[in-house]
């Protein structure tokens, strides 16, 4: 995982980025690459392995032991805990503005194969392209498929991050990780409404470590490559009875989430009201109002256009008639209004100045509700609070989002 300049493969060492994020993915880089060529091109974890490039368990090779990696629970990663109540977890700057997420179910060619998928988005201002490609997994039937991450994936990707807050991990070379059974992921998945079998859940960590995402800035002079997962590895308990409890999995998440707890670049969630929400277009509009709408009150408003929650949101817009797509977003309205976090919103819809019967976007101004007020209250209140306890303290970098 390396960032080049597109002139000559040289390495970028000074381009601005969200937050200032980019020049600690370079330092972390630099030594992420010595720890992973100590350890091989696979990151051997304990239990089954995961090949970065095939998904295949890799059994065939020496398995490194937990204990292979330095573990530690540095002050950031303290601050990140949350209280164990089940309430809240945490958005992550600009990782989550990332649109790796794929709704809708695309067409195989010739049932296993599935093209690349290139999106623009936008992230505080300043405009970036991704090209998210698709994980390989060989499924039972031994038929290899490609497969991108969706509406499963995002789920057990938001309840891993809760485990995670709640203080459940730690960092292994200097990078986020934790683990965890499938039981337990699949029992709070039940618990938020959202079931899924072994296999699924299974499957969806294999393809959260083998998607490949591929962020570039407005010009195309920089880029970095990551998977939401670094690495991922399974091993099975035979003492324990029942087939999920078995299975004991371990994670390490990529290096854009680590950077933005060292540098404490989140921002508290409702994760138990996100997650209950049916509608995983109204989970991703939660999670960006949570995330930027840090001044919600009664009397402001977070006026968005339709055209910019296709292009930063998954789903899909290619195609579509966009009175399907504004009938879509119409619907998740509708259902953070029911969920108590919008009060009400207005819809303007723009129409074209040589057509006047052709909608060309529509312009939304959201109000919220007061229930989601006084969460946007206690995340300002808690950004200050964690700011506050590191700030003069000698070595110790934060930035302001």
């Amino acid at each position: 995982m390396f960032i080049y300049n597109t002139v000559g493969n040289a390495p970028i060492v000074g381009a601005a980025w969200p937050s200032n994020l980019f020049l600690d993915f370079v330092r972390t880089c630099a030594h992420l690459w010595i720890v992973f060529y100590s350890f091989g091109v696979c990151y051997q974890l304990q239990g089954v392995l995961m090949s970065k490039e095939s998904g295949k368990s890799m059994n065939s090779k020496k398995l490194a032991k937990y204990t292979a990696f330095q573990a530690s629970k540095p002050e950031q990663l303290e601050l990140f805990f949350q209280d164990a109540d089940g309430k809240y977890s945490h958005t992550i700057e600009f990782y989550d503005s990332i649109p790796y997420l794929v709704f809708k179910r695309p067409d195989r060619v010739e049932g296993q194969f599935l093209q690349h998928i290139e999106k623009e988005f936008g992230c505080r201002g300043k405009n970036f392209s991704v090209v998210v490609t698709p994980a390989r997994i060989i499924d039972k039937d031994g038929v290899g498929r490609d497969y991108f991450p969706g509406t499963c994936e995002e789920v057990v990707e938001h309840v891993l991050r809760k485990f995670s807050a709640d203080g459940r991990a730690v960092y292994l070379d200097d990078i986020h990780s934790f683990s965890f059974t499938i039981y337990a992921l699949q029992q709070e998945c039940i618990r938020l409404g959202h079931s899924y079998d072994y296999d699924q859940l299974k499957k969806a960590l294999r393809v959260l470590t083998n998607t490949g995402i591929e962020v570039s800035d407005e010009e195309g002079k920089s880029m970095f490559s990551l998977s939401p997962f670094e690495s991922f590895g399974m091993k099975t308990l035979e003492e324990q009875e029942g087939a999920e409890k078995k299975v004991v999995c371990f994670v390490r998440y990529n290096i854009l989430v680590t950077n933005s707890i060292n540098n404490l670049q989140y921002r508290q969630l409702d994760y138990q009201t996100n997650l209950k929400l049916k509608s995983a277009l109204a989970r991703w509009l939660h999670r960006r109002l949570s995330h930027t709408f840090s001044q919600a009150s009664y009397n402001n408003s977070y006026d968005i256009k339709l055209s910019t929650i296709l292009r930063d949101s998954p789903l899909d817009s290619s195609n579509r008639p966009i009175r399907k797509s504004l009938a879509d977003v119409t619907k998740c309205l509708e259902e953070l209004k029911s969920s108590q976090i919008l009060m009400s919103y207005e819809a303007s819809k723009i129409y074209d100045l040589k057509d006047p019967r052709k909608i060309i976007d529509c312009l939304f101004i959201l109000k919220a509700h007061m229930p989601f007020i006084g969460e946007m209250i206690k995340a300002n209140t808690k950004s200050k609070e964690l700011k506050s306890k590191v700030t003069g303290k000698k070595g110790t970098k934060v930035e302001d989002t």
